[in-house]
């Protein structure tokens, strides 16, 4: 299944096995709470994903790195406002 996305465009749901081989489906990390939507938050949370080769390529290593270093500047932020 090949989709064309662009930016704003909403991932398209699907499952693959996590590291204890159960099955997990995107919209589980995504999807509000009963609670968020009790709040009006409907929207639900963002997600970065990545694909990659593991932390033995040096790229892939770097690139997740800098996820970290942006979570941890991102929680930061936020704790500040």
């Amino acid at each position: 299944m090949m989709t064309e996305l662009k930016a704003g465009d909403a991932f398209p749901d699907f499952e693959l096995p996590d590291q204890r081989n159960k099955s997990r489906r995107l919209i589980e990390y995504t999807r509000p709470s009963p609670l968020d939507e009790r709040l009006g938050f409907v929207d639900g949370y963002p997600l970065i994903l990545v694909f990659g080769r593991g932390f033995f390529c040096p790229r892939d290593g770097e690139q997740m790195r800098g996820l970290v270093r942006f979570q941890s500047n991102s929680r930061s932020t936020t704790a500040s406002s």
